[in-house]
């Protein structure tokens, strides 16, 4: 009954990570206060990128059937050319509305991106994903934000600058 509703296996994979991106989109953006709070707690702004990303990767769920779903799309589309628009369409629009918290959170910080925006968050994505899939394969005792917090607050602010600073 569900299933007549996708054409093939792929369509239903692509509804899932369509509908996780919307739920995590709508997380993030809930979650730009944060920000503010981050600030006005932290003796510098190093210690406030930090605490600004522990308790942002802190709060998203890394669940193991999301992150090997989505990993499949992502091979699957490598494999079969003709999925890899459909792939990337709801790749880019998670991309932009990600890109889109990125630079309204450094504004809150007083600070703008040194290059393209979806550029840092592949980056970010990139070390988000691998920290959790290390996670998956340690076992259930890792830490699945691990990596993350130790690398994601360096790459931020070596990826951003102070607005108007050239």
């Amino acid at each position: 009954a569900v299933y007549s509703n996708f054409a093939d296996k792929d369509d239903i994979l692509r509804a899932v990570i369509e509908r996780e991106h919307q739920a995590l989109l709508q997380h993030i953006a809930g979650s730009i206060d944060i920000v503010d709070e981050a600030l006005a707690a932290a003796p510098s702004l190093e210690d406030a990128v930090a605490s600004l990303v522990n308790r942002i990767v802190r709060t998203i769920p890394s669940e193991r059937e999301v992150t090997l779903i989505s990993t499949e799309l992502e091979v699957v589309a490598v494999r079969r050319p003709e999925l890899a628009a459909s792939f990337l369409a709801v790749n880019n629009e998670f991309r932009e509305g990600l890109a889109a918290f990125l630079v309204a959170a450094l504004e809150r910080v007083g600070r703008e991106p040194t290059i393209d925006p979806l550029d840092v968050i592949d980056a970010v994505k990139a070390i988000g994903e691998r920290s959790v899939r290390r996670a998956l394969i340690e076992g259930p005792d890792a830490d699945p934000d691990a990596l993350s917090e130790s690398v994601l607050p360096a790459l931020l602010l070596s990826l951003s600058r102070p607005i108007g600073a050239d």
